[in-house]
């Protein structure tokens, strides 16, 4: 079946603009990530003196990315799983090395110490992946403290970000005004 250019054509623009809205509804999140990103490589890298501070900017992004309703906790939860992550994944690698069963080993004990520590699904899936980035990328003996310690900057910076600035400033007001209008059209 063969769709008319004028349909496709069409049907392009809506999905250009429909993108465009989305894009626009989510930019300032996406702003608000990339500045954080770059404000905890900063700190990480020139005032801490880290030489790549890979995690900073992750734990930022991941935080701050994730972090719709219950913001602070979610920014909170978020942060302290990339950082067990990151510290049991460091201390395993430099013991047992790397390969598919230390691998295993490590997200096993990642996610086991989450749940331990009463955490949430976001603390224990992040603790998963950040052990598994760490286990992956084989890091150094001597880099283990250094990672562990940009997690928790980078987290750090996300939480200043959630609690200085809101996720969305005119999400909540307009929220409020589309409740007022669908009450008034009720009345009358």
């Amino acid at each position: 079946m063969e769709v008319p250019l004028e349909q496709m054509w069409a049907r392009s623009r809506l999905s250009v603009r429909g993108r465009l809205a989305r894009w626009r509804s989510k930019s300032w999140v996406v702003a608000q990530c990339a500045i954080a990103a770059g404000v905890a490589w900063w700190i990480a890298a020139d005032l801490v003196g880290h030489e790549t501070p890979f995690f900073a900017p992750i734990a930022a992004v991941v935080s701050l990315g994730t972090s719709y309703g219950q913001r602070l906790r979610r920014v909170v939860e978020v942060t302290l799983g990339v950082a067990i992550g990151v510290l049991v994944a460091d201390l395993l690698v430099t013991w047992i090395g790397s390969g598919a069963w230390q691998l295993g080993l490590i997200v096993l004990l990642a996610m086991s110490t989450a749940l331990l520590l009463d955490a949430g699904i976001l603390f224990v899936t992040q603790a998963a992946v950040q052990s598994i980035v760490v286990a992956a990328l084989v890091p150094g003996a001597e880099g283990a403290f250094l990672r562990w310690t940009d997690a928790l900057i980078g987290g750090g910076v996300a939480l200043v970000a959630a609690m200085i600035v809101p996720a969305a400033p005119l999400r909540r007001p307009r929220e409020q005004a589309a409740a007022v209008a669908r009450k008034i059209a009720e009345l009358l």
